[in-house]
């Protein structure tokens, strides 16, 4: 029902999953002239195992727990677009944008920004409200706050990885040969990259 939660504060902001991927356009466009389009992924709503918003939940958790200072630490490890849940994704923007003005990012400081950028008007403030109450309440210990950064990476890494499976699978039919290369080798270098990011986080 959490989960739930989450996904009906963001959206309004999800995208839809008829969006095609700009990194796979991109490479399809140039190679074809022609602009014909790979299809997408998945909204990210529904993305990975079900456990993964879990661990983004605790680490929202923990940052809305921690003074500016600790938090601005730990949010600067993780990226909005490494989260699955775009409402998590929203809040964790807004966390890192408050530790970056020495605030403290606890519940209404987060709903106090979110209504100034009106991102949380209207029928979404309770929504938004509602979530954030829940993350407060949870049970996780904000001193854990980098280990579930550190989770976060490692499950963003794995989707990251079966994303680009798709993207190569998909270019593969569609795609001219001597084009593939590229793309192959900009999917490969995306996961790398966060798989660094992970170890880098968890050691």
């Amino acid at each position: 029902m959490a989960q739930a939660r989450d996904e009906s504060a963001a959206s309004e902001h999800a995208p839809s999953s008829a969006s095609i991927d700009p990194r796979t356009r991109e490479v399809t466009a140039h190679a074809t002239g022609a602009g014909e389009e790979v299809s997408s992924r998945p909204a990210r709503a529904g993305d990975g195992p079900a456990e993964i918003p879990d661990l983004e939940r605790a680490l929202l958790s923990c940052l809305l727990r921690l003074d500016a200072a600790s938090a601005l630490k730990v949010a600067g490890l993780v990226r909005p677009d490494d989260l699955a849940s775009p409402a998590l994704a929203e809040l964790l923007a807004a966390v890192a944008a408050l530790t970056h003005l020495r605030i403290d990012p606890e519940p209404t400081a987060v709903l106090a920004l979110l209504r100034d950028d009106g991102r949380a008007n209207g029928t979404r403030v309770q929504a938004v409200a509602q979530l954030l109450h829940d993350l407060y309440a949870s049970a996780a210990v904000p001193v854990s706050a980098r280990f579930y950064a550190a989770a976060v990476l490692k499950e963003a890494t794995r989707r990251r990885a079966r994303e680009a499976g798709e993207r190569i699978a998909q270019a593969a039919e569609l795609v001219p040969i001597d084009a593939l290369p590229e793309l192959v080798e900009r999917e490969l270098l995306a996961v790398q990259a966060l798989a660094e990011r992970a170890a880098g986080v968890g050691s």
